[in-house]
């Protein structure tokens, strides 16, 4: 029954072929350019041809009738030929349709970052020029065979498929279709080429460089922002995007630090290790820089022996660092020292506020401020009462004690409070006052405070120049 029902098909069609209507074409073409691009072949087929009718030729109908009548031994039914046909026919108007060079280019996204936000940019397709042109020639003759002559002649461009990103890419397809009595179809067809130029630069501490990535569709300039030579973990550094899009830095934990485009904004890298720079696009990371964040030093300062308040004469406080570092730096009131221990000095009572800043191998430094309570002030460490009739050197005579320790030029006077006359008079630190009027040489009244007065030649940095006090002569 399969093999009877195959011969008659083939007998009956054989040397036929489908008239060809021009305008039936002309329609089927304008409803499958207006149909937008789908994603299945049973889509396409239900857009572009639904609704579409094949014209009717009354002649070409006689003829494949008489066909059917005269093949159809064995009480096949015509018009289940008729129907194979068609069903033919349209199977392969549908497969030339779906394979032909009418492809779209596909998408390319970008993902742009904005403080968390992914924004997807399309490219821009158009289609342009496309032209159809066809004749067709039928004729019948007395025994019903039906000779079709058609020319077709079509021609499609298809161009400017260009995406956003500063990349180009087009596209041309041509094809050219005849048909004559032979039933023969020559097609020549130029493949779609796509073309894409990558311009994208990478500048990194003044230098550029191309995206070396050759799989993107379209090429992204990138300007690596710069960065100092000398990073260090807690500061806080300026980055300038010069990009059109948001740059991403990734630290070295994982988080992801995002600059907005031409702008300037301030970053504060927290741990140390190497950060990446680069930007992120269809929603991954590309990376096109790193630069290291130096580990900074931490340092707190420790007080040696605050009951020590006087050293070579002056009033010292000694501190020292709690961290070995390559270089250490003490500010306060007085001036500036270094040392990994140093003496300060403070000369009036009060709170005084110490600054230390150390620096590693690095180049990293760490600062800490402490303060510190002194309970006098300083005033040469003279003492206010002495016996000059005594035998003990150390107590029988007046000199400030810190005259003695430092090495310093100054003048000392003592003065009667009853008459303002100068009692006593020098310059040398060995030699101290021992109760005698320097204007009668005789012994002062004991049992009375007498003033005394020293002027600093060349006091250290914070001191004043001029002391003064009172001292009281006692019997032994």
């Amino acid at each position: 029954m399969k093999d009877a029902f195959e011969n008659n098909l083939k007998q009956s069609l054989e040397n036929f072929e489908m008239p060809y209507d021009s305008a039936a074409w002309t329609a089927m073409q304008s409803r499958l350019d207006a149909t937008a691009s789908t994603p299945s072949f049973e889509d396409k087929m239900k857009e572009g041809l639904n609704a579409n009718e094949y014209a009717y030729n009354p002649a070409a109908w006689d003829a494949m009738n008489k066909r059917l009548e005269k093949g159809a031994k064995g009480g096949f039914n015509k018009w289940y030929y008729a129907a194979a046909i068609f069903g033919a026919a349209a199977l392969t108007t549908a497969i030339l349709w779906n394979s032909g060079d009418n492809e779209t280019p596909s998408e390319n996204d970008t993902a742009r970052v904005e403080h968390g936000q992914t924004v997807s940019n399309k490219s821009n397709q158009h289609a342009n020029n496309a032209t159809a042109n066809a004749s067709s020639n039928t004729t019948v003759d007395n025994n019903g065979n039906v000779t079709a002559s058609n020319d077709v002649n079509a021609n499609n461009q298809n161009s400017n498929a260009s995406g956003n990103e500063s990349g180009n890419a087009t596209t041309s397809n041509q094809g050219n279709s005849n048909q004559g009595n032979s039933s023969q179809i020559s097609n020549n067809t130029q493949s779609n080429t796509n073309t894409h130029s990558n311009s994208g630069s990478t500048t990194i501490k003044g230098t550029t460089t191309n995206d070396p990535n050759p799989a993107t569709t379209t090429a992204w300039k990138f300007i690596a922002p710069a960065i100092p030579e000398t990073v260090c973990e807690g500061s806080t550094i300026q980055i300038q995007n010069e990009n059109e899009y948001p740059i991403v830095i990734m630290y070295p934990n994982g988080l992801n630090w995002v600059g907005r485009e031409n702008q300037v904004t301030n970053l504060n890298p927290s741990v140390a290790g190497t950060y990446k720079v680069g930007y992120l696009r269809n929603n991954r990371f590309k990376e096109k820089t790193t630069f290291v964040v130096s580990q900074a030093p931490t340092v707190d300062i420790d007080f040696v022996d605050l009951s020590q308040k006087y050293l070579n004469g002056l009033p010292t406080i000694e501190v020292r660092s709690t961290t070995s570092a390559s270089s250490y730096k003490w500010e306060y009131e007085n001036g500036t020292v270094s040392g990994a221990q140093v003496g300060l000095h403070f000369y009036d009572a009060g709170l005084h506020l110490v600054k230390l800043t150390v620096t590693n191998e690095n180049g990293c430094s760490h600062t800490v401020e402490k303060p510190v309570n002194v309970t006098e002030d300083y005033n040469l460490m003279a003492v206010n009462a002495f016996y000059p009739t005594g035998s003990d050197r150390s107590t029988n005579t007046f000199m400030p004690y810190g005259l003695t320790e430092r090495n310093v030029a100054f003048k000392l006077i003592i003065v009667d409070p009853n008459d303002g006359h100068t009692l006593f008079e020098t310059s040398d630190a060995s030699e101290g006052w021992d109760g005698i009027d320097q204007r009668s040489g005789s012994l002062v009244p004991l049992e009375k405070s007498y003033i005394w007065k020293v002027t600093i030649m060349n006091p250290e940095r914070g001191e004043d120049n001029v002391y003064a006090g009172t001292v009281l002569t006692l019997p032994q």
